[in-house]
């Protein structure tokens, strides 16, 4: 446990720090960037400059229509062996907490 007195030193580098994080993109000196450069421009003009920047290749691979098919055919989750694991391990919390809650009642003079 940190005492009072090492708490708040600390508490005050972690909000500098923080406040490093948040200021350090700001003051990144993007200023030959193209968006930076349609703030100032009409909104037509912006959407111009912004459209000219904007990167196609991504989708137009997308467009062009879906990859080749993989080799080994997908199963359902539940079959594989992760989902076997995960079933098992719902049944049993599921089972921990329903018998968690049988066992587990409370006797106290103001609920009898």
């Amino acid at each position: 446990m940190i005492s009072l007195s090492r708490a708040r030193p600390l508490a005050g580098v972690l909000a500098f720090l923080l406040g490093l994080g948040v200021a350090a993109p700001a003051t990144a000196g993007e200023a030959a960037s193209p968006v930076r450069a349609a703030q100032k421009l009409t909104l037509v003009q912006a959407a111009a400059v912004r459209t000219a920047a904007f990167d196609t290749s991504a989708a137009l691979a997308r467009a062009q229509g879906p990859a080749a098919p993989s080799a080994t055919p997908s199963k359902p989750f539940f079959k594989t062996t992760k989902g076997v694991v995960s079933l098992i391990l719902v049944a049993g919390a599921t089972a921990w907490v329903v018998q968690s809650r049988i066992d587990n009642k409370v006797s106290s003079p103001v609920h009898q």
